[in-house]
C-alpha cells in the first residue's frame, strides 16, 4: 500500500505510472497536488475571493479606499486565468491520471475540508473529463474529512482519518479486526 499527502499522492501516482509496480496492491491519497497557475486562480476565485466579497470589512475598505489597487488587479488576473484553467493540463497531471486509469487496485481518495490543496483537486477534476470518470471507479472510496486542515494538525481530525484508513484497509486487504493498528505518532503492522 502506497500512502501520500500532497505532492505524496501526486508522487505516488507518478511512481505507479512509470513504474506499474507489482507490488503495489492499494492506494491512500490524501489531499492530492495537481496545482497548475490556472488550477490556483479558478481556487481562488471560488474559495477566496468569493467569500471576501460577502464580508462587510471588505465593502468598508473598498468605498473607504482602503483597498489597494494591487488587490483588484490580482483579483482581475485570477479570473483571467480561472477562465483558462479548463483548457491546457500538465503533464504530471495527465501522467496522475493515466496511473490512476490503469492501477485495478482499491484506492482511497481523503479531501480535508480547510485546505486549499483539497479544493483545488475538486475543482480541477470537476472540470476535467478524464479525471471525473477516474474517480467515479468502483474501487475507489472517496472521504471528505470535515473540519481538518491540510497535515490533520487537530487531534480529533487525526483519529477520525485513521479510523477511515484502518476499515479501509481491513476491508481490501480482509484483516480481521485489531490486526492492523495505528497510535496517536506512529504506526504498527503485525502482519
Amino acid at each position: 500500500m502506497l500512502w501520500g499527502l500532497c505532492d505524496g499522492a501526486s508522487a505516488a501516482l507518478l511512481y505507479l505510472q512509470a513504474t506499474a509496480d507489482p507490488r503495489v496492491h492499494g492506494l491512500c491519497l490524501l489531499n492530492p497536488w495537481v496545482r497548475s497557475e490556472a488550477s490556483l486562480a479558478r481556487t481562488h476565485v471560488k474559495h477566496y475571493y468569493l467569500q471576501r466579497l460577502a464580508q462587510r470589512e471588505f465593502w468598508l475598505k473598498l468605498f473607504s479606499g482602503k483597498v489597494a489597487f494591487g488587490a483588484a488587479s490580482g483579483l482581475a488576473r485570477n479570473i483571467g486565468l480561472a477562465r483558462k484553467a479548463g483548457t491546457k493540463v500538465s503533464s504530471f497531471q495527465q501522467r496522475m491520471a493515466a496511473a490512476l486509469g490503469s492501477f485495478s487496485g482499491p484506492v482511497l481518495l481523503l479531501l480535508s475540508e480547510n485546505d486549499y490543496t483539497a479544493k483545488e483537486f475538486v475543482e480541477f477534476t470537476r472540470n476535467d473529463a478524464e479525471w471525473t470518470r477516474l474517480l467515479a471507479r468502483l474501487r475507489m472510496q472517496r472521504h471528505e474529512l470535515p473540519g481538518a486542515d491540510h497535515t490533520l494538525s487537530e487531534a480529533s481530525a487525526k483519529a477520525r482519518t485513521q479510523r477511515i484508513i484502518e476499515a479501509w484497509l481491513r476491508d481490501v486487504v480482509a484483516l480481521p479486526a485489531g490486526q492492523e493498528t495505528f497510535e496517536a505518532g506512529h504506526e504498527h503492522d503485525r502482519r
